[in-house]
C-alpha cells in the first residue's frame, strides 16, 4: 500500500515485478527472519542474487568445469563476490536474531537457529537462510505478477474475487476458495518454473500411449506444456478460475507447480502463504488494469519483463450496484465497535454541528443506522484517497515509547438516523449547506458514481486527551472503505 498509494494519487503505472520483489523481500525478512531489512539491502540482494543464479544455476550447471576457471572468467569472479556480499547480509541477520530480547517462536530463523543439526555453524545456518530467502521471494513475487496481469485483463474475475474477500474477515482470507482457485489458474497459465523438472525413473513403465520407458531413464516434465495440455484442460489458453471448482483427477495429478515427491520445492507452504496473503490484500484495496503486458522471458524464472499496470482505489460494489458492505454479517454484531475515518476539517465540522449530512460514494450499512460510530480523525489529504493503513493502533498508552503517533485520533462519536441517495446534481447541491461539499472538489457531483447522504442523528465531541487517559489500547481494522472495526487489545 505504501508503494501503490502515491502512484494512485499521481495516476502513474508501475513495474509490477520490480515493486513486488521489494514487497515480498521486506515481508519475508520481517516475518520469517525477524529482521528489518533496509532498502539498500533489498537492492543488493536482488542484484547479487541475479548474478549468482545465472552463474551457479545456469552456466555452472551446464558446464561443471567453470569452477576451475574462476581466475580467467570475470563473470565467475563477480558471482563469487556476490556470494560474499549476500552471506554478509545473512550473518547480520543471524547476529540480529541473537541480540533480540524476546525472539518470536516458530519463525523460519527461530527454527533454524534452534535446530541441533546445525550446531551453531554460522555458515551452514546462513546457507539455510539463503535457501529460504530465495525460495520465498522471487517465484512468489513473479507468480503474483502474472496473476495480477490476468486479473487486470479479466476485470469480472477481479471483481468477483474482491466481492468474495469483502464478505470475509481479513484474517480469514487465506481460506477463500475463490482466492485459491484464482492463484491455481494463474500458476497454471504462467508457471514460473516454466522449463522443466527432471526425474530418474525408479522402475520400468509403459505410458498410456504405449511407449516403454526403461528404469533409469531421465524423464523431463515441462510444466508449461503439461499445464496447457488440451487432453487434460479445456480451453487451455483462457483464464478460468472456475475450472478448479470441480477439478478432474487428471487435472489434480497434472497440476504440480512446485513439483512433487520428496524433492518438491522446499518453500511450497511458505510461497503459498505469501502469495495468498499479498494477492488478497492488493485486490481488496486496489483495482488493477494493464498498461503494458511486456514480454515473457524465461532464462531462469518465467517472468513478465516490462509488465506495467495501473492501480486505482477499489470500488466494492455488487453486480446490482448496491454496496458490498451490506453483505458482511459483522455489521450487526452488537459486541463490535466501529469507527469512521474522516479527514480534517470535515470531522470537526460534523462534531460541532456545522455538518449535518456526511456524503459518501457508498451507503451506510443498514445495521449501523442509529448505532454509535466513533469519529477517527486523519490529517487532510487528497480527496477520496486514504493515507491511513488498514490496521492502525489507537490511543497508545503513556508507557509506549513509540515515536510514531497514530494516524487516527478518536475525537468523538456520531449516530446516523438514515441514509439517502442523491439521484440528481440539483438534489445534491441543494443540500450543500448540510454536507459542506465544494462542488469543484473530488467529492463533488459525478454522473458516473452514486452519492449517498448519511443524515446525522446525534453527535458528541470529546477531547483526545480525555480519551488517552481513560481508554485501553485498541486497534482499528479497515472493514470497508472508511469504516473500521475497533478491537480492544
Amino acid at each position: 500500500k505504501e508503494i501503490l498509494t502515491p502512484m494512485v494519487q499521481n495516476n502513474e503505472s508501475f513495474d509490477v515485478v520490480k515493486e513486488l520483489l521489494k514487497v515480498v523481500l521486506r515481508a519475508f525478512s520481517e516475518t520469517a527472519l525477524q529482521y528489518d531489512i533496509s532498502d539498500e539491502e533489498i537492492y543488493m540482494f536482488i542484484t547479487e542474487w541475479d548474478l549468482i543464479a545465472k552463474e551457479y544455476v545456469l552456466k555452472s550447471a551446464a558446464n561443471p568445469f567453470r569452477k576451475y576457471l574462476t581466475a580467467i572468467l570475470p563473470e565467475r569472479r563477480r558471482a563469487v563476490q556476490a556470494c560474499d556480499s549476500v552471506y554478509k547480509l545473512f550473518h547480520r541477520i543471524i547476529n540480529n536474531y541473537r541480540n533480540l530480547d524476546s525472539p518470536m517462536e516458530g519463525t523460519v530463523i527461530d527454527l533454524i537457529m534452534k535446530n541441533p543439526t546445525f550446531k551453531n555453524d554460522e555458515n551452514i545456518i546462513a546457507s539455510e537462510l539463503f535457501l529460504y530467502m530465495v525460495a520465498g521471494h522471487d517465484t512468489t513475487a513473479i507468480s503474483v505478477s502474472w496473476i495480477l496481469m490476468e486479473l487486470g485483463k479479466n476485470p469480472q474475475e477481479q471483481r468477483s474475487l474482491r466481492k468474495a474477500l469483502s464478505n470475509m474477515k481479513p484474517e480469514e482470507w487465506s481460506k477463500s476458495e475463490l482466492l485459491r482457485n484464482v492463484a491455481r489458474e494463474g500458476m497454471r497459465l504462467h508457471p514460473v518454473s516454466s522449463h522443466t523438472v527432471a526425474r530418474e525413473l525408479g522402475r520400468d513403465m509403459i505410458t498410456k500411449k504405449g511407449y516403454f520407458l526403461q528404469k533409469g531413464t531421465l524423464a523431463f516434465l515441462p510444466f508449461y506444456v503439461i499445464f496447457r495440455n488440451n487432453e487434460i484442460f479445456e480451453d487451455t489458453e483462457a483464464f478460468l478460475p472456475s475450472r478448479w471448482e470441480n477439478p478432474t483427477e487428471s487435472m489434480k495429478r497434472a497440476f504440480i507447480p512446485f513439483a512433487a515427491g520428496v524433492q518438491k520445492c522446499v518453500g511450497q507452504a511458505l510461497a503459498n502463504a505469501e502469495l495468498h496473503s499479498i494477492l488478497a490484500r492488493m485486490i481488496y484495496e486496489f483495482d488493477f488494469s494493464v498498461e503494458d503486458e511486456g514480454y515473457p522471458e524465461g532464462s531462469l524464472v518465467f517472468t513478465p519483463v516490462g509488465l506495467r499496470m495501473k492501480a486505482t482505489r477499489a470500488k466494492l460494489t455488487m453486480d446490482d450496484n448496491s454496496s458490498i458492505t451490506q453483505c458482511w454479517q459483522g455489521w450487526a454484531d452488537e459486541e463490535r465497535k466501529f469507527g469512521l475515518e474522516m479527514q480534517q476539517p470535515y470531522s470537526k465540522f460534523l462534531l460541532n454541528g456545522q455538518k449535518s449530512i456526511e456524503s459518501r460514494a457508498y451507503p451506510l450499512p443498514e445495521a449501523l443506522i442509529d448505532a454509535k460510530i466513533e469519529i477517527l480523525q486523519s490529517e487532510k489529504g487528497l480527496d477520496g484517497v486514504s493515507s491511513v493503513p488498514d490496521r492502525v493502533t489507537l490511543n497508545k498508552s503513556r508507557d509506549d515509547n513509540s515515536s510514531t503517533p497514530s494516524p487516527l485520533k478518536r475525537i468523538g462519536w456520531v449516530t446516523f438516523a438514515k441514509c439517502i441517495q442523491y439521484t440528481t446534481r440539483e438534489e445534491f447541491e441543494a443540500d450543500r449547506e448540510k454536507h459542506l461539499v465544494d462542488p469543484n472538489s473530488g467529492y463533488g457531483w459525478n454522473d458516473e458514481r452514486p452519492i449517498y447522504g448519511w443524515v446525522v442523528g446525534s453527535y458528541h465531541k470529546q477531547d483526545v486527551v480525555d480519551v488517552d487517559k481513560g481508554s485501553v489500547d485498541a486497534v482499528a481494522v479497515r472493514r470497508m472503505r472508511s469504516l473500521f472495526d475497533i478491537i480492544t487489545t
